[in-house]
């Protein structure tokens, strides 16, 4: 469980999902007072999330949420070739699961 900690792109996808969570727990406090947060909400909203953003790595990580994650991405080389091209295999990336 723990081998994942040596490979580089764990902690690539490990801070974009700190990142995403604590976007996603300031969009529900902007949700929730609708847009208007108030300097208090605000303090309360950057006191929870250094606790919120943590517990939920935590959470990821020990239910095995990071283990395996590359063999359901696609296999597409997305750093070379023409920019539209690349484009399109990404469009067309769910027609091809549909005509198996």
């Amino acid at each position: 469980m723990f081998r994942i900690l040596k490979r580089p792109n764990f902690w690539l996808v490990f801070l974009g999902d700190a990142v995403l969570v604590g976007l996603a727990y300031y969009l529900a406090y902007y949700l929730r007072f609708d847009g208007d947060v108030s300097a208090t909400s605000l303090t309360q909203w950057m006191n929870t999330v250094v606790w919120i953003v943590p517990l939920k790595l935590a959470c990821f990580f020990f239910f095995g949420l990071y283990k395996g994650m590359w063999r359901s991405a696609p296999q597409l080389n997305t750093l070379e070739g023409n920019p539209v091209q690349r484009g399109r295999d990404y469009a067309d990336y769910g027609d091809y699961e549909k005509r198996e």
